[in-house]
């Protein structure tokens, strides 16, 4: 078993919050069913809300058809497909990273099925047959057998009430949305959101390496949906960044050294841990960096020493990555150190605090403003 983390990313969308798939099987093991395949992807298609994409596809083409003109050419459409081979290889490659729900609507076996499984897509596709299964036994998906409109229509327009991201060794250290809370529970990091107009987020994270990433989303009607992605390469986006002038460079030095500095703000001595100082007329006080203050950086910020220079950067997350392991936790004015647990593969709170200028990496030095 795997006991070491490596960093990944994700882009990750509830499934059903906002596109529709339908794909049909024009196949001569459904020739006898195309009316009533035909009639009931069009009465989904018609009672799906106006806020929901749809698109419309058959099983083995990778061409989207105009779904609006179904009825008038359905005919045309099914004799077009007929002598494709029943797999779902083609729209799904079509369909790419896009998130949809994906409903297919068939009468016989789906050759391919089994190549997908485990793979998100899948895990957002549900089988609706008017005949024979679209599975091999022991058909482990989900399938309805010649439902009425409304019951696909019901797993289509149920919204998202909530979604949870997780996973063994997770452990956020970016996303893009901020509607989106971390909570660390026993140990383990969950990275939700509930009653979002978009639950769509772009996250990097630390996971065990050889895991997938595990989302979580609860319908309004109860019903969880599980999904797992496998990471990608993770992406931070742009830093702020800069540098600091002469003075601040002073402060700096000797204040990462833990010695005490001259504020370039009141002219005084302040011990080496002091961000703000108190001295003049602004209550809570003025940054010792003045040049981060005019840069409206807020949360931890890194900065780095090069020969006569010091440049800094500011982290983009409530996050920081210390180590290979370690990570602080910004809560309030303060950030907890938590450490990875490979044996027990748990986050643990370690009570400790990050410290000002605490050394991260080789030559980058941590403050929380």
């Amino acid at each position: 078993m795997a006991t070491s983390l490596r960093e990944g990313g994700a882009t990750v969308a509830a499934s059903g919050s906002g596109k529709a798939v339908l794909v049909l099987d024009a196949s001569e093991s459904a020739e006898t069913a195309q009316s009533q395949i035909t009639n009931l992807a069009a009465a989904v298609l018609g009672g799906l809300p106006a806020t929901i994409q749809r698109q419309l596809f058959f099983l083995g083409n990778p061409e989207p058809y105009p779904q609006a003109d179904l009825q008038r050419f359905a005919v045309r459409w099914f004799e077009e497909n007929r002598r494709r081979v029943s797999i779902v290889a083609p729209v799904f490659e079509a369909l790419g990273d896009d998130i949809a729900s994906v409903v297919i609507i068939g009468c016989g076996r789906i050759y391919d099925l089994e190549d997908w499984e485990g793979t998100p897509i899948l895990d957002r596709t549900l089988l609706v047959r008017v005949g024979d299964s679209l599975q091999a036994p022991p058909g482990r998906l989900e399938e309805l057998a010649s439902p009425a409109p409304e019951e696909i229509l019901s797993r289509l327009c149920d919204p998202v009430a909530r979604v949870e991201i997780s996973g063994s060794g997770f452990m956020p250290i970016f996303w893009d949305n901020r509607g989106y809370r971390l909570e660390v529970a026993s140990g383990r990091a969950t990275l939700g959101a509930a009653r979002l107009e978009t639950y769509r987020v772009r996250v990097a994270f630390l996971i065990l390496d050889g895991e997938r990433l595990t989302v979580r989303s609860r319908r309004e009607s109860g019903r969880e949906v599980l999904e797992q992605f496998p990471p990608t390469g993770a992406e931070l986006p742009p830093a702020t960044a800069g540098e600091l002038g002469p003075e601040e460079r002073a402060v700096f030095r000797d204040a990462s050294q833990g010695r005490s500095f001259r504020c370039p703000r009141c002219r005084k001595e302040h011990p080496a841990d002091t961000l703000r100082c108190i001295e003049g007329s602004v209550i809570l006080g003025e940054s010792v960096y003045p040049t981060l203050e005019r840069a409206k950086a807020a949360g931890f910020v890194l900065f780095e020493p090069r020969a006569e220079r010091v440049t800094f950067r500011v982290h983009p997350c409530d996050v920081l990555r210390l180590g290979e392991a370690t990570v602080a936790l910004r809560e309030g004015s303060r950030a907890l150190i938590y450490r990875f647990d490979p044996v027990q593969t748990v986050w643990v709170n370690t009570h400790e605090t990050l410290r000002p200028y605490q050394l991260v990496g080789g030559n980058e030095y941590a403050i929380l403003l």
